[in-house]
C-alpha cells in the first residue's frame, strides 16, 4: 500500500489556457505557417497513429460527411499507422488533409489554436484522454467516442458530442452537425 500513489487525470488547465489566449491572435499567420487554410474550419486529431485511437475511421467518416472541399482535417501525433494515413491522404488526393507529426507538450496549445474541434475516438482502453482536458482548457468543443475515459466527466451537450465507437454514421453526422454550429 506505501507503494501507491494517486495520480489523477490533470493538466495545467492555467498554462494551456494561457497560451492559447496568447497564439489565438496569431491564428492566421500559423496556419499560414504550417500549410493550412487559414479560411477553412479545421478538424483536430491529437494522438499516436495506433488502431486504439482510430485515425483511419476519423478519415472515413470526415470524406463520408462530404467535408474534403469544405474543412480540414489535422492529425498531430505519430504512430504505426502513418503510413496508411498517407497512402490514404495520396490515393484520394486530399489537399485538406494535413499531418504535423509529434509536437512536445510545450507545442500542443498550437495545435488547439490550429485545430478548432478535437476529434478523440478511442477504444474502451482508453483510460482517459488527456487531450480532450487540453482541447476544452483551450476553448475548443470536441467529439469524443462513448468509449473514452473522461466521459461522462468532461464531455456534455455545451462543449462536445458523444458517439458510439464504431458508429460510422452517428461519427458522420457529428461531423457535419460540428461543421454547421461551432466551425462554419
Amino acid at each position: 500500500e506505501n507503494r501507491l500513489f494517486h495520480v489523477p487525470y490533470s493538466i495545467d488547465n492555467e498554462r494551456f489556457a494561457t497560451d492559447a489566449y496568447r497564439l489565438m491572435p496569431r491564428r492566421r499567420e500559423l496556419c499560414q505557417q504550417y500549410g493550412l487554410d487559414p479560411d477553412k474550419p479545421v478538424f483536430l486529431f491529437c494522438g499516436k497513429l495506433i488502431t486504439k485511437k482510430r485515425p483511419l475511421q476519423l478519415l472515413e467518416a470526415y470524406l463520408s460527411a462530404g467535408l474534403a472541399d469544405k474543412a480540414q482535417l489535422l492529425y498531430v501525433g505519430e504512430g504505426a499507422l502513418r503510413l496508411e494515413l498517407e497512402q490514404q491522404i495520396q490515393t484520394f488526393g486530399l489537399k485538406n488533409v494535413h499531418r504535423l507529426g509529434f509536437l512536445n507538450q510545450t507545442q500542443m496549445p498550437m495545435a488547439y489554436v490550429l485545430g478548432e474541434l478535437l476529434c478523440l475516438l478511442s477504444e474502451p482502453t482508453e483510460t482517459w484522454g488527456l487531450v480532450v482536458n487540453e482541447a476544452l482548457a483551450c476553448g475548443r468543443p470536441v467529439i469524443v467516442s462513448d468509449t473514452v475515459g473522461c466521459l461522462p466527466d468532461l464531455v456534455d451537450e455545451n462543449n462536445g458530442w458523444m458517439i458510439c465507437l464504431d458508429n460510422h454514421e452517428m461519427l458522420t453526422a457529428a461531423l457535419m452537425d460540428a461543421y454547421e454550429c461551432y466551425i462554419n
